[in-house]
Formats: structure tokens, C-alpha cells, sequence
């Protein structure tokens, strides 16, 4: 828990349960759609700034809401915090932020770039570790 009071979440079913991700430049939060999370949210982001002597970039700050959350509770909520909202066709790091029940679809341009990536290299005299290398660094 964040502070003590940031309540867990499971985003799925059999995901682990978290309350927030941490990435190099990024930070994920996750949680309940109620207005004594959202205060805590908004007092975790006031704190950071206050300890931290950083800003938050609200422009880029963003909040994607659960298919079952209310179009009201999410307007609020986007108020309240002075935040967007993510859209159905964002993306982030090169993916769709929300996947569709077909788990392959989103990910296919992705295997294509790989596949023609990989394949302009195969035409390339270079030996299995040089290969093995360039894969990595595509994939």
C-alpha cells in the first residue's frame, strides 16, 4: 500500500494484486473508482511534488477508467484530478492501451516489424552470435 491507505487492486483475473508500477519515467497507480481513493491519489501526487521539489506534467498525466465505471464518476474524477482521460486508440510504448478479446490482434504489427526486420538481416552474412544480437535488440 501507498502511504498506508492506497487500497490494493487486481486489474484481471489471475493478476497479482498491486497498487502501483514503477517505471524509469512512468508511474502507474491502480485502484478502486471512489472518491476516498481518488483523495488519496491526488494527496500521494501533492506529496511527491512537496517532497520531490519536481512538477507533474499534467498534460501528459492521464487515467484509464473500467468499462463498468460511469460516464459521471469518470467526469469527476477527470476534474477533480485535472486529468485526461485515455482513449480506446491511445497508445502507449507503441501498444493500444486496452486490448479487445482477441489477444493476438493488437500485436500483430508488432510480429510483422519484427519478421521484416529480422528477415533484411537472415540475407546478411553474419554468424549466430551477430544473429542473436540483433534479435534481441529488435524484440
Amino acid at each position: 500500500m501507498v502511504c498506508g491507505r492506497l487500497i490494493e487492486h487486481c486489474v484481471c483475473l489471475g493478476a497479482p494484486i498491486i497498487s502501483h508500477l514503477l517505471f524509469v519515467e512512468d508511474t502507474a497507480v491502480f485502484g478502486k473508482v471512489d472518491k476516498a481513493q481518488v483523495d488519496v491519489v491526488e494527496s500521494v501526487l501533492d506529496t511527491y511534488v512537496v517532497t520531490s521539489g519536481q512538477q507533474i506534467n499534467y498534460d501528459k498525466t492521464q487515467v484509464m477508467f473500467s468499462e463498468e465505471t460511469s460516464q459521471s464518476i469518470n467526469n469527476s474524477i477527470l476534474i477533480k484530478l485535472d486529468i485526461w482521460e485515455v482513449l480506446s486508440y491511445d497508445k502507449y510504448l507503441g501498444l493500444l492501451t486496452r486490448v479487445s478479446r482477441s489477444k493476438k490482434k493488437p500485436f500483430l504489427p508488432i510480429k510483422d516489424r519484427t519478421r521484416k526486420r529480422l528477415n533484411g538481416w537472415m540475407d546478411r552474412h553474419l554468424f549466430w552470435a551477430g544473429r542473436k544480437v540483433l534479435i534481441k535488440v529488435v524484440a
